[in-house]
């Protein structure tokens, strides 16, 4: 084998390695990663009027995101807001409109459902929640759950169907 061949192979071999590294760098960058909270503000606000905001985005290969300092409001009212969020995605998953999502996590987290959805308000405190889950259909609004971990809360749940409706 040729020395151009050795070059071409280890050239082959070390691309993606340095594209990846160059991406992560690149997303912690603050002005990228206000793009970021940008383009999920118009994404969210479109179709949701819902207003997001964090103090720092983290991402890390493959697919960990983890946000820190979050708040997410609709109409000046606050939905959702903790100390840190974080969820484990398989890498493209988000390319097809639907996710595999591995885990979601929030620490110190604040939530408040109140008239957003057809059968409960939730409303209250979580120190620690772990979600997993097989599938979410983002464009359905549908998410599979496989397990939940929660610890530390204080919540008021409030169903609005009868017991006996079958969803």
């Amino acid at each position: 084998m040729g020395k151009k061949a050795a070059k071409a192979i280890v050239y082959m071999a070390v691309t993606p390695v340095m594209l990846i590294w160059a991406f992560s760098i690149f997303m912690n960058i603050p002005p990228v990663q206000d793009l970021i909270i940008t383009k999920i503000n118009e994404s969210l606000g479109d179709e949701s009027g819902l207003e997001f905001h964090a103090r720092n985005i983290r991402y890390s290969f493959p697919c960990k995101i983890e946000l820190t300092g979050f708040t997410l409001t609709k109409d000046e009212k606050v939905i959702a807001s903790g100390k840190k969020a974080s969820a484990d995605l398989p890498l493209f998953s988000l390319l097809t409109g639907k996710a595999d999502l591995n885990s979601i996590l929030l620490e110190n987290a604040y939530i408040n459902t109140s008239g957003m959805f057809r059968s409960a308000d939730v409303d209250g405190t979580i120190g620690y929640a772990r979600l997993n889950s097989d599938e979410i259909d983002f464009e359905k609004e549908l998410m599979a759950m496989k397990s939940m971990e929660i610890a530390c809360c204080d919540l008021h749940i409030e169903q609005k169907l009868p017991v006996d409706t079958i969803f």
